[in-house]
């Protein structure tokens, strides 16, 4: 019983996604970035974000507020499908 709680446990283990023909990229120091995901009260702007996607094909709601001088936009992911959009200013954090 154990040894199978283990083995669920590090398959269900966050991982980073790779792929050959996605490539690590720097973004300008200009560029500002903070995540805002369902089970945060304010959007972070330091350290390591997640956003995690289930196995069902489902993610949890999530907003990514990305900056550059005076322009602002808001990547909104959709929970049910994955679907990003893109809105060209900084949507408010849900408060519930």
């Amino acid at each position: 019983m154990a040894q199978e709680r283990d083995r669920v446990e590090a398959a269900a283990r966050f991982s980073i996604y790779t792929a050959p023909e996605i490539t690590a990229r720097q973004l300008p120091s200009a560029v500002k970035l903070s995540v805002w995901t369902k089970h945060q009260r304010e959007a972070v702007s330091s350290g390591i974000a997640y956003l995690y996607f289930f196995p069902q094909g489902f993610t949890e709601k999530a907003m990514i507020f990305v900056g550059q001088g005076s322009n602002v936009w808001t990547i909104s992911v959709q929970p049910l499908t994955g679907k990003a959009i893109i809105v060209g200013e900084q949507l408010e954090v849900p408060r519930s």
